[in-house]
């Protein structure tokens, strides 16, 4: 058998180069696929990063919300704020942020949608869009979506964001609202989101509770005999309601 300088014959230098290879190729299938799983990891990281971060958005939105004095909690819902109902999907509401030395008040939409209906694949495209409000006193009309909230109490258009939103792969998004069954001096907010991972192997959930301090109906001493009362209402005041229409 043929034998190299080296002393060792071809054949065994044929295996040798075979092993090697072998090895190298493990190795290198090996880093492929740590690669491939590091890309994965650093997906789904950044991925519950922007997740965590529009609900800490929400939550600090939420906090602010602006509510109208009511005896009954439940008249908030289209009044103060609108959930698109059966789903639940989307949210209209009036919040406050800080301007400087003031605070201003802004109206804010939150919008869900379908994915289907405009590109065929699965899950949920979320836009907001947030308005200037006009209007800095309370308000007791009903708000119904559509026609949506008046014209003149609506500013021009400061905040539009929907490209940011697309790496979350939002499969289901559900507002809740929650009245305690007796008064705590507050109401709550739940979001439920459950986001496809990266990977596509997998569902996240999230979901964020926020408590809303209500606010206190008027104290003041008044001449008015059905102030308290049931029949009263803020919008078009009667005080002789509670005596059925006569001198109390």
């Amino acid at each position: 058998m043929t034998r190299t300088k080296s002393g060792f014959t071809v054949v065994e230098i044929l295996i040798g180069s075979v092993i090697l290879g072998l090895a190298v190729g493990m190795i290198l299938s090996m880093f492929h696929g740590m690669t491939r799983q590091s890309a994965h990891a650093f997906h789904t990281l950044s991925q519950t990063q922007d997740a965590l971060l529009l609900l800490e958005t929400i939550r600090l939105e939420l906090g602010s919300l602006v509510l109208n004095p009511f005896a009954d909690a439940r008249d908030h819902e289209g009044n103060s704020f609108l959930i698109s109902r059966p789903n639940g999907t989307s949210i209209q509401f009036v919040t406050e942020r800080q301007d400087g030395a003031d605070r201003r008040r802004y109206l804010v939409y939150y919008e869900a949608k379908n994915l289907q209906k405009t590109s065929g694949k699965q899950g949920l495209a979320l836009k907001k869009m947030v308005w200037k409000f006009q209007l800095d006193t309370p308000w007791y009309e009903r708000v119904t979506f559509p026609p949506g909230w008046p014209s003149t109490w609506i500013g021009p258009l400061v905040e539009t964001q929907e490209e940011k939103y697309k790496n979350l792969l939002i499969q289901d998004m559900r507002w809740q609202y929650l009245v305690p069954m007796e008064n705590e001096g507050r109401t709550f907010f739940r979001l439920k989101l459950v986001l496809e991972a990266a990977e596509g192997t997998r569902l996240l959930p999230f979901t964020t509770l926020v408590g809303v301090q209500t606010p206190d109906l008027p104290t003041a001493v008044s001449d008015c005999p059905c102030l308290f009362d049931v029949c009263f209402d803020p919008a078009k005041p009667n005080c002789t309601c509670c005596s059925g229409g006569g001198k109390p």
